[in-house]
């Protein structure tokens, strides 16, 4: 009796855990079938007119089978605000010579020109690209190549390893602001330990941030990114170090460096290097980004902004040595009147300046104070 009446629970206890699994397959059904969430970009594409479209960059040149590049698609509305039509534009590449990656990068094939066409917001354009010199080999360097990584993935933060005293007895500096003392701890720290130059894949440098073993700093890359690929390349390249005759850094330039907004709008940066041999370099997969006022605008990893209110916010940018920003602002719903900044007392060029931002953002000029 008591076996049959605890049987006959179990039967109830599964049946009941049945129909719960059979309502959770319906609920998650149900979630699938959603619409996916519409981007901000077609929500403002529905209710301000885009008047004019422009790329950033103008022109596009590969000179090694290593290069990438990201392009940007801005579209100019009635309202005299830009959208980032990026993500809605279509791209076509006229000829075989260049290619589009699942994150947007456009990559070299072979040499030779063609052009990418650019349909958004109902208006058309072109932007002519150059593949060129893809033979010619391309030396892999510490500097450009690996210390961006250290620094992108966090290991020269003031949190990790670039710490005063660094971190479990190994230190870089900060931000990689000395490639020559980074390399040399890399090296000869721990005897050379971190490295296997016969099998690039059992080096430590790439077991622990993989977390192939353990790694206080917990899961930096995966095992076949990019992050794991350049490094790797390095070790096998049989990690040649920083070189007077290396090219570096002269100039950081980010785009678009100011953009006018609606709230609620998203822009993607680029970031571009110059270097001291005269090639430019997009680096944006490896630059650090943050914003200076997160009650304006909030910044990913990638460079991504998402505008959260009005006024105006600096994003900085830093890639290796060198730190600039840009200025996204959305402007403050109120209408003034031209004549209010035109009246507005002036006692030199600084407050023609100040005036000028104030119309920008649509603030009205303070009244003169007292002493009281």
């Amino acid at each position: 009796m008591t076996y049959r009446i605890r049987a006959s629970r179990r039967l109830q206890i599964l049946g009941v855990a049945a129909l719960l699994t059979l309502a959770a397959g319906i609920a998650l059904a149900a979630d699938d079938a959603k619409p996916a969430a519409a981007l901000p970009e077609a929500k403002l594409l529905a209710a301000y007119k885009v008047t004019a479209i422009r790329l950033i960059p103008s022109e596009l040149v590969f000179s090694s089978a290593s290069d990438y590049r990201k392009m940007l698609v801005i579209g100019r509305t009635d309202k005299s605000n830009e959208i980032d039509l990026t993500r809605t534009a279509k791209l076509t590449p006229a000829g075989d010579c260049v290619r589009f990656d699942e994150d947007g990068y456009l990559h070299p094939v072979k040499d030779g020109e063609t052009r990418i066409a650019v349909s958004a917001g109902g208006l058309k354009a072109e932007l002519p690209v150059t593949v060129r010199d893809l033979e010619k080999p391309r030396p892999v360097s510490f500097v450009r190549d690996v210390e961006p990584i250290l620094n992108k993935v966090g290991c020269t933060a003031g949190t990790c390893h670039g710490a005063a005293k660094g971190k479990n007895g190994f230190k870089l500096s900060l931000r990689g602001y000395d490639p020559e003392f980074d390399y040399d701890r890399l090296i000869h720290d721990v005897s050379g330990r971190r490295f296997n130059r016969a099998d690039p894949a059992r080096s430590l440098i790439l077991l622990k941030p993989t977390l192939t073993i353990a790694h206080g700093g917990g899961r930096r890359f995966p095992v076949g990114s990019v992050e794991y690929q350049v490094i790797s390349g390095w070790i096998a390249a049989g990690m040649p170090p920083p070189k007077d005759s290396d090219p570096r850094i002269v100039d950081l330039e980010v785009l678009p460096r100011e953009a006018s907004l609606r709230s609620e709008a998203e822009q993607q940066l680029l970031v571009r290097a110059h270097f001291s041999d005269g090639h430019t370099e997009d680096v944006t997969r490896w630059a650090k980004f943050s914003s200076g006022d997160d009650g304006v605008a909030n910044v990913d990893d990638s460079g991504h902004v998402k505008m959260r209110g009005h006024g105006e916010a600096p994003v900085s940018v830093y890639y290796l040595s060198l730190v600039t920003f840009a200025r996204l602002s959305v402007p403050f719903p109120a209408a003034i009147e031209p004549a209010v900044f035109q009246k507005a007392k002036r006692n030199n060029y600084i407050d023609d300046l100040v005036l000028k931002k104030l119309e920008t953002l649509h603030i009205p000029p303070s009244r003169q104070t007292t002493d009281a």
